[in-house]
C-alpha cells in the first residue's frame, strides 16, 4: 500500500553513508538478549540504532547504550478510551519518528507493530519490517485484524522458517506482494560457543531440558516422560535448569543430550546452544524447532505433549550409545551450517537494507 502524502520524507542515506535504524519493542529485555550481536554488527557497518519502547528499565537502557544504541522511550497508543489523548500521542509518536527519520524501522512484537505501522506510514518510513517470531494465520477475523492490518502495511518479513514463508506467499490478508527473508531466530556464535566434550556413560545417561524455563507445559511433559523411562532404565537421569531466564550452561555440559518439549512454536537459545555443544536434540514437531533435527541423523521429532513418545525416544538414543558421538558432531555441523550468528545477521540486515559497502569502505 501506498504511504500517504503527508509528512516528511527521509529514506535515503545521508551523504556520509549512514542509515538510520530504528528498533521498535514492547519487550527492551528480550530486545537487549537476542538481539545484541546484531545491533553491535549494524553499528560497526557505520550505521546508526536507535530503540522506541513505551517503557524500559535503566539496566536495560544501560546495556544497550554501551552497545552504541539510542533508547527513546515514548509511550506508543494512548491508554484511555479518551480520543483527544490517543491522537495526541499518536501524533507525537509520528514526531519522533519524523525528527530520526530513519530509512528502516523493524517491528520486533506484534503490540509494536499494531501500534507503529500507521505512525510509520504517516512519518514516510521507506523501509518497514516485521519480525516477529509469530505470525497471524489464516483470513482476516476480529481477533488478529488489528495485527494483519498493520502487517500488511510492511515492506518486508523476517521469518523464522521456510513454512512461514510460504504461508506469507499465499496470505489472502496481504494485499501486495512482499520480499520475505528466511533467518532462523538470533543465530548461535558458533565460534564462541565451543563444542562440549560429551560426559562419560557410566555414570548415567543424562537428558537437560532446554525449553524456556517459565512454559510450565514442557516441564509437565518432560517430568511426566522422565517418570515412564525411569521405569526401564533407572540410569537415566533427568535436568531442569534452574535458570530464572535462560538454560545454564553448565546444564547443557552435564548432559548427553537436550530435549525441547515445548508446545510453542520458535527456537528457544537452549536448544541452539544444544546444538553448538554438540548435543542429540529431541524436541516436539513444533515450527522452527523441529527444523533443528535430522531424524535419526542428530536426534528425532515427537509428537506435542506425548510424554510416552517422548519417554520412547530418550530411550531409544540409549539402546545406541555408539551412535550419540555421531550425533552429537552432526548437531554442530547443523549450528554451522544453518544457525551460525554471522549468517543470521547477514539475511537480517540484508532485509533492513543495510548493507556492508559503508563499512567495509571505512575500514
Amino acid at each position: 500500500m501506498t504511504p500517504p502524502a503527508t509528512g516528511k520524507t527521509i529514506t535515503g542515506p545521508n551523504v556520509s553513508g549512514t542509515k538510520r535504524l530504528i528498533f521498535a519493542t514492547t519487550e527492551l529485555v528480550s530486545l537487549v538478549s537476542l538481539r545484541a550481536a546484531l545491533i553491535t554488527e549494524t553499528i560497526r557497518r557505520r550505521h546508526k540504532v536507535f530503540i522506541i519502547a513505551p517503557s524500559a528499565e535503566a539496566a536495560a537502557i544501560a546495556a544497550l547504550e554501551r552497545l552504541g544504541a539510542t533508547v527513546i522511550v515514548t509511550p506508543f497508543e494512548g491508554r484511555s478510551f479518551n480520543p483527544i489523548h490517543a491522537y495526541r500521542v499518536r501524533r507525537d509518536l509520528v514526531g519522533r519518528l519524523t525528527s530520526v527519520a530513519p530509512h528502516t524501522i523493524a517491528f520486533c512484537d506484534a503490540p509494536a507493530a499494531v501500534a507503529m505501522v500507521p505512525a510509520a506510514l504517516k512519518a514516510r518510513v521507506g523501509r518497514r519490517v516485521a519480525m516477529l517470531s509469530r505470525l497471524p494465520h489464516g483470513d482476516m477475523n476480529s481477533e488478529m485484524r488489528p495485527l494483519q492490518l498493520a502487517l500488511s502495511n510492511v515492506t518486508a518479513f523476517v521469518v523464522e522458517t521456510p513454512e512461514e514463508k510460504r504461508s506469507l506467499t499465499g496470505a489472502k490478508w496481504l494485499d501486495d506482494p512482499v520480499e520475505v527473508f528466511v533467518a532462523p531466530s538470533s543465530g548461535i556464535d558458533s565460534a564462541a560457543q565451543n563444542v562440549l566434550p560429551l560426559p562419560p556413560f557410566n555414570d548415567g545417561f543424562v537428558f537437560a531440558l532446554v525449553s524456556t524455563p517459565n512454559d510450565t507445559g514442557a516441564q509437565e511433559t518432560f517430568r511426566a516422560a522422565a517418570a515412564h523411562l525411569s521405569k526401564r532404565a533407572p540410569l537415566a537421569r533427568f535436568v531442569i535448569s534452574d535458570e530464572r531466564n535462560s538454560v545454564g550452561a553448565a546444564t547443557i555440559a552435564s548432559a548427553h543430550a537436550v530435549v525441547h518439549a515445548s508446545s510453542v512454536d520458535g527456537l528457544t537459545t537452549g536448544l541452539l546452544q544444544g546444538l553448538a555443544a554438540g548435543r542429540p536434540v529431541i524436541t516436539t514437531d513444533v515450527a522452527a524447532a523441529r527444523d533443528t533435527v535430522d531424524e535419526r541423523v542428530n536426534g528425532c521429532r515427537v509428537p506435542i505433549g506425548d510424554a510416552v513418545a517422548l519417554a520412547d525416544a530418550m530411550a531409544s538414543v540409549m539402546k545406541r550409545l555408539d551412535l550419540v558421538p555421531a550425533m552429537a558432531r552432526a548437531s554442530r555441523l547443523k549450528a554451522e551450517r544453518r544457525y551460525d550468528l554471522a549468517a543470521v545477521n547477514r539475511i537480517t540486515l540484508d532485509a533492513f537494507g543495510l548493507d556492508d559497502t559503508f563499512a567495509v569502505a571505512a575500514a
